[in-house]
């Protein structure tokens, strides 16, 4: 695992940091975590927050934040944002919330104490799960791992969460080494 900390907290300062957390995320072979000058404060005993969405791309960052809930004898927040689109769509919605189920069940059996909370809000996934990294610990999200310039040009979930949370955020590649037992 990687952690980064900002010591500055001027404009300069974030896009140097959120530009060098940035590149790390999609190079890293390891889970990055980046760590605000000044995070929000979280409430002691707060979950760990993980953006799900159903496929294998959010299966290391599960493993990540259900390890780490472990350890620190926290529950776990997963949130699958469903897009506007979607939501219209029962049949869509349905396969989209068994997938996420299904995807959270193998992590429910290996780690039986940790509470699991699963939430799926209509909206576009960077607000909503910025709005849920304040109230966490921690955020953790996937990331495919294609660049910062792709993932800026194509909408990177993981990119834009990078430049806007306030508190720590990890980020864990699809196919990084050293996602579990971290």
């Amino acid at each position: 695992m990687v952690v980064l900390g900002s010591e500055g907290s001027g404009l300069f300062s974030e896009l140097v940091f959120g530009t060098v957390c940035g590149t790390l995320a999609v190079r890293s072979r390891c889970p990055v975590v980046a760590v605000r000058a000044h995070p929000q404060p979280v409430q002691p005993g707060a979950p760990i927050a993980v953006g799900v969405d159903g496929t294998p791309i959010s299966v290391p960052a599960m493993a990540f934040a259900f390890d780490l809930a472990d350890r620190h004898r926290v529950g776990v927040h997963a949130v699958h944002a469903i897009p506007g689109s979607v939501h219209r769509d029962a049949d869509e919605l349905a396969r989209r919330r068994w997938n996420t189920a299904d995807s959270l069940a193998e992590f429910a059996t290996r780690y039986p104490h940790v509470h699991i909370d699963i939430d799926f809000p209509v909206g576009d996934p960077v607000p909503t799960l910025a709005k849920v990294a304040g109230t966490s610990q921690l955020l953790v999200v996937g990331s495919r791992g294609h660049g910062v310039a792709a993932g800026l040009l194509s909408g990177s979930v993981s990119q834009a969460l990078l430049r806007t949370v306030r508190g720590p955020i990890a980020v864990v590649r699809k196919g990084g080494k050293g996602n579990q037992g971290t």
